[in-house]
C-alpha cells in the first residue's frame, strides 16, 4: 500500500498554489518534483498528479483491503495504524512545510 499523509498532501497542495513552476513540475514529473522536497519515492511506487478543476473532481478508489492483507504488517506498523495514523518509513521532511510521508 502507499500512502501520502494528510498532512503531507495539504502541505504539497498549499506549494502548488503558491508557486506555479511547482505546479507544473509536479503535474509533469511528481518524482522530481516529490524529490526536491525531500521525498524519495521507491522505484516499484508509481505517483500520478491531476489537479481537479471547478467544474471537475477525482474519487480515487483505496487499494482493495484483500490485496493489502496478503501483504504482511510489521507489528509497528499495526500499532500505527490501530492508532489512527500512518506509520512513515521516510525521515521527516522539513523542506516547504513538509513534514511527514510514508509508504508500507
Amino acid at each position: 500500500m502507499s500512502q501520502l499523509s494528510h498532512d503531507l498532501q495539504a502541505d504539497i497542495a498549499a506549494k502548488s498554489w503558491k508557486h506555479e513552476a511547482f505546479k507544473q513540475e509536479l503535474l509533469n514529473n511528481p518524482n522530481a518534483a516529490l524529490k526536491a522536497l525531500g521525498v524519495e519515492v521507491p522505484s516499484n511506487i508509481q505517483v500520478e498528479v491531476v489537479e481537479e478543476t471547478a467544474n471537475k473532481v477525482y474519487l480515487v478508489l483505496p487499494v482493495k483491503p484483500s490485496v493489502l492483507s496478503a501483504a504482511e504488517l510489521s507489528d509497528e506498523q499495526l500499532e500505527a495504524v490501530a492508532g489512527g495514523r500512518i506509520a512513515d518509513k521516510t525521515t521527516t521532511v522539513t523542506s516547504a512545510g513538509v513534514t511527514k510521508c510514508c509508504w508500507g
